[in-house]
């Protein structure tokens, strides 16, 4: 996840840059409760966490109109909310919140778990998997994949 905000804002470019400030973020979602544990932890000033979930165009104009000075969005997700909005937000602070996605498989279907393991292993170690990741979106981030050797 980064943090995403008004495109051409510069006082925001870390998480301590959002203490005093107000960021929206779902209800139950792990970014609000990553924000309450920061709070509660870290925090000398807390961040004010306006609770709602909403699309992209509605947090966008929320950023626009200060409703909003931030939201956490994946990273991937940001590239495309760019391309789609016109770049009217942009992504700062680096990843803050690394996510993975794990496939699941049937209990006892380990040729297929191995499989697709060694599959992935291929298209990271031949490159394939950088470049798609640089296509789709804007960044390579198959070097913060965790291992996949069994």
């Amino acid at each position: 996840y980064v943090i995403a905000v008004k495109a051409g804002r510069k006082d925001i470019n870390s998480l301590k840059d959002l203490e005093g400030k107000t960021v929206s973020a779902s209800s139950g979602s792990n970014i609000s409760y990553y924000l309450e544990n920061y709070n509660k932890d870290t925090a000398a000033v807390p961040v004010k966490i306006a609770y709602g979930s909403l699309d992209e165009e509605t947090l966008i104009k929320g950023l626009e109109e200060g409703r909003y000075d931030a939201f956490f969005t994946e990273t991937k997700r940001l590239t495309e909310t760019r391309r789609a909005y016109g770049n009217r937000v942009e992504g700062v602070g680096g990843t803050l919140l690394p996510g993975y996605t794990y496939y699941i498989f049937r209990k006892g279907d380990e040729q297929l778990r191995d499989a697709v393991d060694k599959a992935l292993q291929t298209l990271r170690s031949n490159g394939t998997l950088s470049k798609y990741s640089s296509k789709w979106f804007d960044r390579d981030y198959s070097g913060i994949l965790p291992d996949l050797t069994p």
